[in-house]
């Protein structure tokens, strides 16, 4: 998997690892700046269950895989991904810039 270099600056180039110990799979984090999240939580290193899906995040607010090991008849059982719709960034500064302009033109007003 690869991310936008331009999009998805939370990500680093090789930000984490899927890897194989003891026949278990491992997630491993292989020291990004920002951090990688499962299921919300910032890893270093977590194992992968079969059958469990996982959610990823490469940096907070940034690029999310959902990751899945199983077979074909397990895969075709799974539920499909929750749908989370985010607020972009730039919604809360705005609103508050936008009462904030209101309350200045208010005051000048009444000068």
């Amino acid at each position: 998997m690869s991310f936008d270099p331009q999009r998805d600056i939370d990500a680093s180039s090789r930000h984490a690892e899927l890897r194989t110990i003891d026949a278990a799979a491992v997630l491993v984090d292989l020291g990004s700046s920002n951090g990688t999240y499962v299921e919300g939580h910032r890893v270093t290193e977590t194992p992968v269950l079969q059958n469990v899906p996982v959610s990823i995040e490469f940096g907070p607010g940034g690029p999310r895989v959902r990751l899945f090991l199983g077979d074909d008849a397990a895969i075709e059982a799974l539920p499909p991904a929750p749908v989370e719709v985010r607020r972009p960034r730039w919604v809360a500064p705005t609103i508050a810039g936008s009462i904030a302009l209101v309350l200045i033109m208010l005051i000048a007003l009444r000068c």
